[in-house]
């Protein structure tokens, strides 16, 4: 979030977020947002590639048992 709270729906559940924080999506997670208050909200969109993201947590955590990204 970047300014004001803001509610995401996701088919999982309903989350909440402040300015500050950060909220994740998987790919492909159909989601929507609203906002709790008349000021609305903003926020910033950041794309990761899966690839690149995969392997670079790989590289990072590659002596962990279980794997992080499957």
């Amino acid at each position: 979030m970047f300014v004001g709270p803001g509610v995401m729906l996701s088919a999982r559940a309903k989350h909440q977020s402040t300015p500050g924080k950060v909220f994740l999506l998987e790919p492909g997670d159909i989601h929507d947002g609203e906002a709790p208050t008349e000021d609305g909200f903003t926020y910033r969109m950041l794309y990761l590639d899966p690839q690149w993201l995969k392997r670079e947590l790989s590289a990072v955590f590659d002596e962990t048992a279980e794997p992080l990204v499957r």
